[in-house]
């Protein structure tokens, strides 16, 4: 029989006792008790600990894939007050990138706690470029670049939530477009490539 004593640092040591008033004590070793113990608390704690950290991980990426919808759902609010291409350079801005308008060389960029409205001076001035590189963009996102006309230049290079569904959507562009960028975008496909073919 195995005495554990909780105040002593040496927990487990083998004993062996004599037999006594007819009972028989059997021998136990530590190592037979120690792993079964250890076990058993571990079982326990990873139990509960992997249980929590399941719903923390399942919590964490609803709520990542709630704020993305929400970055995507597009400018509405600008394109009723000041028309459609404030609407997509404000979304473009908004997802830290870049425009160029025509007939112009300087790009408005996204620069932290800097950003102004000066592009609403130019509302009727088409956009030529766009830079969406290394954006959260998705499928609905796209919805307000596909309806530039005079599009010329995209960048959606390391954007990871554009795959193969997106390029399908990129043939309407395709009297327009003049040079598209999508290196390191990870979703994508040879079967999303296919469908550029339609991109004259």
């Amino acid at each position: 029989m195995t005495i554990i004593n909780m105040a002593a640092p040496r927990l487990l040591k083998t004993l062996s006792l004599r037999p006594f008033c007819g009972y028989v004590f059997a021998r136990h070793s530590s190592s037979s008790l120690v792993p079964d113990t250890k076990q058993k608390v571990m079982d326990f704690f990873l139990r509960r600990y992997v249980a929590d950290m399941d719903h923390f991980m399942q919590w964490k990426h609803d709520w990542k894939q709630w704020v993305i919808e929400l970055k995507n759902e597009g400018p509405r609010r600008v394109e009723m007050a000041y028309g459609k291409i404030p609407g997509v350079v404000y979304y473009t801005l908004a997802h830290k990138g870049a425009v160029r308008l025509h007939g112009h060389q300087e790009w408005f960029r996204y620069v932290k706690q800097q950003n102004t409205l000066d592009f609403l001076n130019y509302r009727d001035v088409p956009v030529e470029c766009v830079d969406l590189s290394h954006s959260d963009v998705n499928y609905f996102g796209l919805n307000p670049i596909l309806e530039l006309e005079d599009l010329r230049c995209l960048d959606l290079s390391s954007c990871p939530n554009i795959d193969d569904w997106c390029l399908s959507r990129l043939h309407v562009l395709g009297h327009s477009l003049e040079v598209l960028i999508l290196t390191g975008c990870p979703q994508i496909t040879e079967r999303g490539l296919s469908c550029l073919h339609l991109l004259q």
